[in-house]
């Protein structure tokens, strides 16, 4: 509605530039939305399904995770696809994934094998919306992250 022949939006804003102070939170901007899209912090960050593919001229490891629970910092998932090389890997083989996930936007997960004396599966780096930048990942005990050689992993 209007008051005096003015729009109520004009009112509130010529209100809140007289009196700053208590001028209330009406609305976020456009620019404050955009950011807060981009701002999903702690565990929940990391929710959803991530593929690990090979870089270029990298045959394999091949994996595909699923991260369906998160509180505070702390994500839970599942191994869902396992390839190495031309062989699928049975993923009952593994143990649920743990994770956590820093200020610093690092995410680390750690994917035990059920065998005893197996080295589990881990994946480290930053995470920036849908992709997650590998800066370590040790699988079959052997760090794959080399020189040249980066892995990523995104939502999918």
């Amino acid at each position: 509605m209007s008051h005096r022949g003015a729009p109520i939006s004009m009112v509130l804003v010529l209100w809140g530039a007289a009196c700053p102070s208590l001028a209330p939170q009406l609305a976020p901007t456009r620019g404050d939305r955009q950011r807060a899209a981009f701002q999903v912090t702690g565990g929940s960050a990391m929710l959803g399904t991530w593929e690990i593919v090979p870089p270029a001229y990298v045959y394999s490891p091949s994996l595909a995770i699923a991260i369906d629970s998160a509180r505070g910092d702390g994500f839970w998932g599942r191994l869902t696809r396992a390839r190495s090389g031309d062989l699928m890997i049975d993923v009952n083989n593994y143990l649920p994934l743990s994770g956590t996930i820093g200020p610093d936007s690092v995410a680390r997960a750690t994917i035990p094998h059920r065998a005893p004396g197996v080295t589990p599966v881990t994946l480290a780096g930053p995470v920036r919306g849908a992709e997650w930048r590998l800066t370590s990942f040790v699988w079959g005990g052997d760090e794959q992250v080399k020189p040249n050689r980066s892995w990523k992993a995104r939502r999918s």
